[in-house]
């Protein structure tokens, strides 16, 4: 019987180390509209609202990732099945800096904390209170690394929002 465990212990620990490692945690600290993204993102879509939302972490995308971090989407509760691609995560500066351009590590506020934006089409969101939102890490592991969602309360930011 000790056997039996001892081999269901191993095969867990195995599989476990496939397993992504978190991508933190963090916190809005900022919402703003804003005719369109930055000329620092390259794309091919027409000109329209988006949602920066800015976030901060004691993660340092930048200098403990590599590559293809992503963010999504969707309406709360988080849903793998619902998502929507969001533009970022990138540095907060201005402008923006994609996180590969700002190595070797993001740089860090008053707080401590590294400083993010993600932007999210404004037409998607018409009509929502709360968008929950995840960064991901792909390719490198079993599963993918993730951040904890990003719970983001559209009323809190509301009164910014109201004249669109």
């Amino acid at each position: 019987m000790d056997g039996v465990r001892l081999t269901l212990a191993l095969t867990c620990a195995a599989v476990l180390t496939g397993c992504g490692p978190s991508l933190g945690e963090y916190e809005v600290t900022g919402m703003e509209l804003v005719e369109d993204l930055p000329a620092t993102i390259s794309h091919s879509r027409e000109p329209q609202p988006y949602l920066q939302v800015e976030l901060a972490s004691d993660f340092d995308l930048v200098a403990n990732t590599s590559a293809d971090i992503y963010a999504f989407s969707s309406l709360c509760p988080y849903g793998d099945e619902a998502q929507e691609f969001v533009f970022g995560p990138m540095v907060a500066s201005e402008p923006p800096i994609e996180l590969y351009d700002a190595e070797p590590a993001a740089p860090r506020g008053p707080d401590g904390k590294a400083r993010y934006v993600v932007y999210m089409p404004f037409a998607d969101l018409t009509g929502s209170t709360q968008i929950c939102l995840k960064i991901t890490q792909t390719g490198y592991f079993i599963t993918p690394s993730e951040s904890d969602v990003i719970q983001i309360d559209v009323n809190q930011f509301a009164a910014g929002l109201s004249d669109r």
